[in-house]
């Protein structure tokens, strides 16, 4: 039988184990201190196993080859012994992160646990600083029996096989098998404290899948197994544009320590940071995470914009508009929002019903506007197409257009067919409630007449608009304006000649439609000139008797009020 030796003849010399299982795999043995160094021997022994796919200890169970009955019995789910949290990490001397782990407890994929096998086990007889003397993290677990004898099988044992297996529920044969007798072998004849198995691959340099040992200069060394990488792993984080600040995210990942943290410099440089910090300028930070001999870093960006501020305006919002039928007359949003953007023309204002800023409200929508109160309290921010700031009240007030009257009105030919009209003089009949009248050449309201005291104009219409105190126009309303031409009166007599006494009928020709206090002059040789005053219209007639010559001449005609003269 070819059973491979190993002699170590340096404290410092360690052997890389050939058989390290992935994660998820089953657990294995990766070395075992057969004789252990302590004055009562069982108290030496110890097991370093790796968890292979990670195991919950109270699944765990170790079968030992030999005085398995009583509190020499196999540990856990195993035998009648249980497992136990050990009383001190500190026996593991030289190492700065051991975990202690005990019923109920899971010990993670991929970790190195060591397993004292008696509940007097003392492990401060080894130097641990090999295996974990870097700050490798490594369990330590622990027999809850105080074995009278030892586990394992010694070079004192004699000729043939010794097996030890660890199980759990899905992996129920772990086994390792070693020979005694070639403990004694070797070492060189200096065998007893410190000797040890590697269970190993089976290969041309490990034909029996075992490898024996001893530290020659110290035998109290613990054997040469390397703890392997159990990676941090984070889950990433994208890069972060916010507006103000960001509050650091709770960290995630696999395998973290509870040591993450955030950093400003890589390898855990700078200033740490821990989740819930609230970061506000621009930076890079760093995720880092150790467990040697691994370390897990991730980095990314935070970009800070500036929110830009919204001024609370001293101009309220006044809206003219009808909802029967829907029409926005008029409004003065532009105005006011210049007074919150502060002239910055690159801001945009946004306009919401509530404080928080969530209700979305458009000035512009007959619908949103007939929901408001009056006066009603609104919300405005302002954005730069990145950020948007806080909201700020402002007051709107809701007016309803005024209404208008058409009117019509005459004055006098001056010539031309042109008169003077004094438009004010209108003003009470298109509104009487006081407000302003504008008055305008066209229907549009554009171009505004700038002497209405004293238009003149031919017979034409204008338009006259009723504005009130907040800017609420009326629609334009027509304004007619008539030119009355200048009266004439005409007589005619008939007959126009007789003999003698002569009845004589004078009819009056007048181009007014109304009547009118018409003075003539009757002129004969005999009594000289005289006049006579009569009311009549026009094709009214006046009837004398004359003997002689006379002559009738219209000397003048009365200007009725409202009309225009003769």
């Amino acid at each position: 039988m070819n059973h491979q030796k190993l002699i170590l003849f340096f404290a410092f010399i360690t052997i890389v184990a050939f058989f390290n299982p992935l994660q998820g795999q089953c657990p294995t043995i990766e070395a075992v201190m057969v004789n252990g160094c302590a004055v009562n021997e069982p108290d030496g022994e110890f097991m370093i196993v790796n968890t292979g796919g990670g195991f919950n200890v109270d699944d765990f169970g170790v079968e030992v080859p030999s005085n398995t009955t009583g509190v020499n019995d196999n540990m856990g789910t195993a035998g009648g012994c249980a497992f136990m949290t050990p009383p001190l990490n500190a026996s593991l001397a030289g190492c700065p992160n051991v975990i202690e782990v005990g019923p109920g407890d899971f010990i993670p994929a991929n970790s190195i646990v060591v397993i004292m096998t008696s509940s007097g086990g003392t492990a401060a007889e080894y130097d641990w600083t090999p295996l974990c003397g870097g700050g490798e993290t490594v369990y330590l677990l622990q027999n809850s029996c105080d074995r009278t004898a030892g586990a394992f099988k010694d070079y004192e044992a004699g000729v043939g096989d010794r097996t030890i297996n660890i199980s759990t529920p899905a992996c129920p044969t772990n086994e390792a098998t070693y020979f005694p007798e070639d403990l004694a072998s070797g070492c060189d004849g200096n065998c007893g404290n410190g000797d040890y198995i590697l269970p190993c691959v089976p290969s041309p340099t490990c034909p029996d899948g075992v490898q024996y040992g001893q530290n020659a200069t110290d035998p109290c060394t613990v054997p040469p197994v390397t703890v392997p990488c159990t990676a941090n792993d984070f889950d990433p984080i994208a890069d972060v544009t916010e507006c103000g600040s960001y509050t650091l995210p709770t960290i995630t990942g696999s395998n973290l320590t509870g040591n993450e943290a955030y950093y400003t410099a890589s390898g855990g440089g700078g200033t740490q940071y821990a989740a819930g910090a609230t970061i506000s300028s621009s930076t890079t930070l760093f995720l880092y995470d150790t467990t040697l001999p691994c370390t897990d870093e991730i980095s990314f960006s935070i970009t800070i914009n500036t929110t830009p501020t919204a001024n609370t305006p001293t101009t309220e919002i006044d809206i003219c508009f009808t909802i029967v039928p829907p029409a926005l007359i008029s409004e003065n949003v532009s105005v006011v929002e210049n007074e919150i953007t502060g002239g910055n023309g690159s801001l945009n204002v946004n306009w919401y019903y509530d404080m928080a800023g969530t209700n979305v409200i458009d000035l512009n929508n007959i619908g949103d506007l007939a929901s408001l109160t009056n006066p009603a309290t609104i919300y405005a921010t302002v954005d730069d197409g990145n950020c948007e700031s806080t909201t700020v009240p402002v007051t709107v007030n809701l007016v309803s257009p005024p209404d208008a009257t058409p009117v019509t009105t005459t004055e006098c030919d001056e010539g031309g067919g042109f008169a003077t009209f004094d438009l004010t003089a209108l003003e009470n009949n298109i509104d009487g409630n006081g407000n302003t009248v504008t008055f305008y050449t066209d229907m549009a309201a554009t171009n505004p007449i700038s002497n209405p005291m004293n238009y003149n104009t031919q017979a034409t219409t204008v338009y006259a608009v009723v504005s009130t105190g907040q800017g609420c126009d009326s629609q334009p309303v027509e304004v007619t304006l008539n030119v009355s031409p200048p009266l004439t009166a005409d007589i005619s007599v008939n007959p126009a000649s007789g003999c003698g006494s002569t009845d004589v009928t004078v009819t009056f020709i007048i181009s007014g439609p109304d009547t009118y206090d018409i003075t003539i002059q009757v002129s004969d040789a005999s009594t000289g000139a005289t006049t006579v005053t009569t009311n009549v219209g026009n094709n009214d007639t006046y009837t004398t008797t004359i003997t002689e010559t006379t002559q009738f001449v219209i000397v003048s005609a009365a200007f009725p009020t409202g009309g225009c003269p003769f």
